[in-house]
């Protein structure tokens, strides 16, 4: 019984964790390099953690964007 226990509560941890972080595909329309946020074609912004060269990224690439549970993006993957 307590093993049961055990594998729902990671299972239901691992699910909260996925239920906060999201995966967005898009193309860049611009980036803010002064504040570290990035807009895509659709019109939605995404600040971008510190740790991530926006320089090396350009207007009209392809993106796919891994964001935490506030919305930043922490990875970014460019796509062709």
């Amino acid at each position: 019984m307590k093993k049961l226990v055990l594998a729902l509560i990671v299972i239901s941890a691992t699910t909260i964790n996925a239920a906060y972080s999201a995966e967005i595909q898009g193309t860049v329309e611009s980036v803010d390099l002064d504040n570290m946020m990035i807009t895509l074609a659709d019109g939605n912004e995404y600040k971008v953690s510190q740790d991530i060269p926006l320089d090396l990224l350009a207007e009209g690439a392809n993106v796919i964007l891994n964001t935490d549970d506030d919305g930043t993006a922490t990875d970014i993957m460019l796509i062709d």
